[in-house]
């Protein structure tokens, strides 16, 4: 879906692409009636479900999309979140952020692909919080070494990597860590087979994490079958939007059971389908939050996420407007809330947009300095990242990765 190219992805604007209503109106499959009806001035809601069909889901066989699928990742993605061990514990914060600042650049070094950086993050995340080894610290340069060179050989099982030298790579980080006053061992080849090992133990010799990329990525291929790849333009526009905003969650802080990969993704998609106007702002608002301090929370995420991305301030801030008239939103919330897999509900999706807008407006208050609305700023280690002016902007969906920390 998403193309691995450098283009920077713009806030909307009244050229953004979206596909004609009237032609989704006649291509989209006819729903079932549920009797219930959306009443003047009230939330959407779901009344017409989405009925998928034989050809649906041999296209979802097809790219490994199917409903079976995504609970098989969930039960995984739960199963991963509970395994910790009583004596690991999450990197500090400025420690985190070095380590993957280096893995980023050494992962572009590597040539492996943009999702390796999120498949690396997911691993390290849960490789501290397993072992419980008291010189994990002092070997953290060898483990991010170690853990990129196992994510390049299950990338290119056929690549020999005898003689590659790749422990002089730690060098980079141990350096940047002894300026905090952290001490960390020397790097040799031969610990770095040791952290292979100890990788693969503490991880049970499963490196397919999942991540909010893979999520996304399953979630925006469904979509697409579902609206027989009517909304390609648009789907492409959200699909590298929420990219970008998934690198900034997964920087900010680790993913954790109370908010794991699967939810954010949910939330980063249905903010940017009203960031791409195809739905209202309100059909993804809980209930019981007051409409004006959900407008107030994506206006300033909107703003921040224009600036983190262009590098200046929007000129104009206001919510998109929606351009389908409400039978098509309602039909596109729908097709929404079934590409993100049976059990989940409206409601469900709203509770993980709004969760992961206050995430996502810490991150970027972490990197643009202003603090959410109605809320104390809980402050960010995270140093802003920059999207442009770097000999390493051409990685994918415009956000530059780092060579040196």
């Amino acid at each position: 879906m998403c193309g691995a190219n450098g283009d920077f992805v713009s806030p909307p604007s009244p050229d953004s692409p979206v596909p004609n209503a009237e032609a989704v109106d006649r291509t989209l499959e006819p729903r079932q009636e549920h009797g219930a009806r959306t009443e003047e001035g009230r939330q959407l809601d779901t009344s017409q479900e989405f009925m998928v069909d034989d050809e649906c889901e041999e296209a979802l066989d097809a790219q490994y999309v199917s409903a079976e699928r995504l609970e098989d990742m969930a039960n995984h993605e739960t199963k991963a979140m509970s395994l910790k061990s009583a004596n690991g514990s999450a990197l500090p914060p400025h420690v985190r952020d070095m380590a993957l600042r280096f893995i980023a650049g050494f992962t572009n070094l590597l040539g492996l692909p943009f999702e390796a950086l999120f498949q690396s993050t997911a691993l390290l995340d849960m490789y501290c919080q397993r072992n419980a080894r008291p010189d994990m610290m002092c070997r953290l340069p060898a483990t991010c070494v170690a853990l990129v060179k196992m994510l390049k050989k299950f990338d290119n099982a056929g690549m020999s990597m005898k003689g590659s030298n790749l422990s002089v790579h730690a060098g980079l980080l141990s350096e940047a860590l002894r300026r905090e006053g952290i001490h960390t061992d020397f790097t040799t080849e031969e610990m770095l087979n040791e952290e292979e090992t100890s990788l693969l133990l503490n991880l049970d010799w499963k490196l397919a994490a999942s991540t909010i990329e893979s999520w996304l990525s399953a979630y925006c291929a469904r979509f697409s079958i579902f609206t027989k790849r009517l909304m390609e333009p648009s789907l492409h526009w959200v699909c590298k939007r929420t990219k970008i905003c998934a690198r900034l969650l997964i920087t900010h802080s680790p993913a954790s059971a109370a908010l794991p990969p699967r939810r954010q993704a949910n939330g980063l998609l249905g903010l940017s389908f009203v960031s791409a106007r195809l739905l209202p702002l309100d059909a993804i608002r809980p209930e019981k939050l007051c409409p004006t301090i959900w407008e107030q929370l994506f206006l300033q995420i909107h703003e921040q996420l224009f600036l983190q991305i262009q590098g200046t301030t929007v000129q104009q801030v206001g919510v998109p407007t929606c351009v389908f008239p409400e039978s098509h939103a309602r039909r596109i919330l729908e097709l929404l809330r079934v590409s993100l897999g049976t059990g989940m509900d409206l409601k469900d999706l709203q509770q993980d947009c709004k969760d992961v807008a206050l995430q996502l407006n810490t991150a970027l208050a972490g990197t643009c300095g202003a603090p959410p609305p109605g809320m104390s700023n809980m402050g960010s280690s995270m140093s802003r990242i920059p999207m442009s002016g770097s000999p390493m902007s051409n990685s994918p969906t415009g956000t530059v990765v780092y060579a040196r920390v």
